[in-house]
């Protein structure tokens, strides 16, 4: 194994001080006539409402032919700050088109939503990033008209879908505060959530979340769906080629990792103490299992893994050509 060079602290400022001005050099914000052909390279025809342009900032308004929504497209100059050091601007592209997107099927959507809040005595709001809609169920609803809410609130937007704009995005049900008040004083939390933790809003969150539903499927996914998905499209980062093949309970102990190298950010997600329970999800590649596991290594900010121990460059490089040479043969058949 070759040794890695090591930098100095004091070669560090200096290395980083050269490349910001290499960086900065040739910086300089995008023309209204180059964002709008980013735009349209990017998302399809559109026409220009309005443009401002100036040497810091250039703002163009477009209206996307498709849908007839309006969005904005920006470039900017930033300053890049070091503690307290300046190294200069770089250029930064604002692209509005997904906020555009979603708002005009957000209203776009409103009375279907409505008929289905009212039809199962839920309520919603709009949701962030990828999440279209949050349904909130009252307390005494089961799962299963969560099952329906979501996939019909889904069916209402995949109509809205055009050219699969929004494809992966998704609408959401949980349970209402009454709920989770009601499991407190019960005791019938489960046990991976400590009751401590679920009083702030990110643990609120996550023990009144039901499921969800993806565009295009519309399908509902319980939390383990959603769990084995969210970690087989992480595997899938590594290699394309890697292929779900079981998940296993066991403890933090077998991660060979020790409590304090996990992040503990969102502390009632994560173990504690060596004995915590940790569920591993097993993938393959070229015939060799690799795992991850649902907690974050504190030094990485990642999921833990073993895939670099696991999986060799290799191994990975014969995967897909396997995986390749089976697409193949399926287009040509």
């Amino acid at each position: 194994m070759r040794k890695r060079r090591r930098i100095t602290g004091f070669a560090i400022p200096a290395i980083l001080a050269v490349l910001f001005m290499c960086l900065t050099g040739c910086g300089h914000v995008k023309s209204a006539k180059q964002l709008t052909r980013l735009a349209k390279r990017e998302h399809g025809s559109c026409k220009v409402i309005s443009k401002n342009e100036s040497d810091e900032k250039v703002t163009v308004v477009l209206q996307d032919k498709l849908q007839g929504f309006q969005y904005t497209m920006t470039s900017r100059m930033f300053t890049l700050t070091i503690d307290g050091s300046s190294f200069g601007s770089l250029p930064e592209t604002g692209d509005g088109f997904e906020k555009g997107l979603k708002e005009y099927a957000l209203e776009q959507a409103k009375s279907g939503l409505d008929q289905i809040a009212s039809r199962y005595d839920a309520s919603y709001e709009a949701g962030y990033g990828e999440v279209l809609a949050v349904f909130t169920l009252p307390n005494g609803k089961k799962e299963e008209t969560a099952v329906k809410i979501v996939e019909e609130a889904a069916g209402v937007f995949q109509e809205l879908n055009l050219k699969k704009r929004m494809d992966g995005w998704i609408v959401q049900a949980e349970y209402d505060q009454d709920w989770l008040n009601d499991k407190l004083a019960k005791g019938e939390l489960s046990k991976e959530l400590d009751p401590d933790a679920v009083s702030s809003p990110g643990g609120s969150a996550v023990a009144r979340h039901i499921g969800s539903a993806r565009l295009p499927e519309c399908s509902f996914l319980d939390k383990d769906k959603e769990d084995k998905d969210e970690f087989t499209d992480y595997a899938k980062g590594f290699c394309s080629a890697a292929e779900y093949l079981r998940k296993e309970e066991k403890t933090l102990a077998d991660t060979g990792l020790s409590p304090d190298r996990i992040d503990r950010q969102f502390a009632h997600l994560y173990p504690q103490k060596s004995s915590d329970p940790v569920t591993f999800y097993y993938f393959s590649v070229n015939d060799k299992e690799f795992y991850v596991c649902d907690c974050i290594n504190r030094e990485t900010g990642q999921w833990v893994t073993n895939y670099q121990e696991a999986i060799s460059p290799r191994d990975a490089k014969e995967a897909r050509k396997k995986q390749g040479r089976f697409h193949v043969h399926i287009n040509i058949d």
